[in-house]
């Protein structure tokens, strides 16, 4: 199902999961902040839940919890395929 997200960005069709926008050019996690580029996001991953943040500024991130947000697992496989992609 994780791929079947990834390929939509690929396909350049932007969606929203748990409230972050994800398009081809990168994320917003918060409407009031402006979007981080998938080049400088970064994600942590825990075991009860995510923390997503632009890596030149962490005060700009967001958090989710796996027992609360249902597609929060989604959300994260979805990033790290993403990211695994654009790093080399």
């Amino acid at each position: 199902m994780a791929n079947h997200y990834a390929q939509l960005i690929h396909g350049d069709l932007s969606y929203e999961l748990c409230g972050v926008l994800l398009t081809h050019e990168g994320v917003w996690i918060r409407k009031d902040k402006p979007m981080i580029p998938w080049l400088r996001l970064g994600l942590h991953s825990y075991f009860n839940s995510c923390s997503i943040y632009d890596l030149t500024d962490p005060h700009h991130s967001r958090s989710f919890d796996y027992w609360h947000d249902w597609n929060a697992t989604l959300l994260r496989a979805v990033i790290n395929y993403k990211l695994q992609s654009k790093r080399y």
